[in-house]
């Protein structure tokens, strides 16, 4: 527990107050606690669903260079799911981009960018962005799949709204 606190958290920095209405502190804190509970049992495997949701932009900048340092120091697979592809990019060693039906890998692309990475320069590497550009045209061919297949739940009530009249109309018949 210790060695993950001083990891999650520098010293004392826990018991520093929190000003009222620092909402942004609070949440940089929340989710910094959130990878401190991921992390206290010193899992070989970490599984990451959305870690930084509803943080602002720089926020969310924020937490994912510190998660970046945290790998840095105390290195371990993790499945790190976002839809975020410059997040996925700067965190990622491999990207695997699921496929309409959500249990198919669709491809596995290699980023094999040195690290540490820098957010800003990933901005302007051309490897990066070949990386990005490939991806989003993976998961765009991926999307147009589902949207034209639609789902079954969307297909489903598609059929109940088209029924719904028939029945309503044959109900005022009888």
């Amino acid at each position: 527990m210790r060695r993950c606190s001083t990891i999650c958290f520098p010293p004392f920095e826990i018991l520093r107050p929190i000003p009222p209405l620092a909402w942004v502190p609070a949440a940089i804190m929340q989710r910094r606690a959130e990878l401190a509970r991921a992390l206290i049992n010193d899992p070989e495997i970490m599984i990451l669903d959305e870690p930084f949701r509803g943080l602002d932009h720089m926020t969310r900048g924020l937490m994912q260079e510190y998660y970046s340092s945290l790998f840095e120091e105390n290195p371990r697979t993790t499945l790190f799911i976002t839809t975020d592809i410059d997040e996925a990019i700067f965190l990622a060693d491999r990207l695997l981009i699921m496929g309409c039906i959500l249990t198919n890998v669709h491809e596995t692309i290699e980023v094999d960018l040195p690290r540490p990475r820098d957010r800003e320069a990933l901005l302007i590497d051309p490897q990066a962005n070949e990386i990005k550009e490939r991806a989003l045209e993976l998961l765009h061919v991926e999307a147009m799949k589902a949207f034209a297949g639609g789902s079954k739940a969307a297909a489903d009530s598609r059929r109940r709204l088209h029924e719904a009249p028939r029945q309503r109309i044959a109900a005022r018949q009888v």
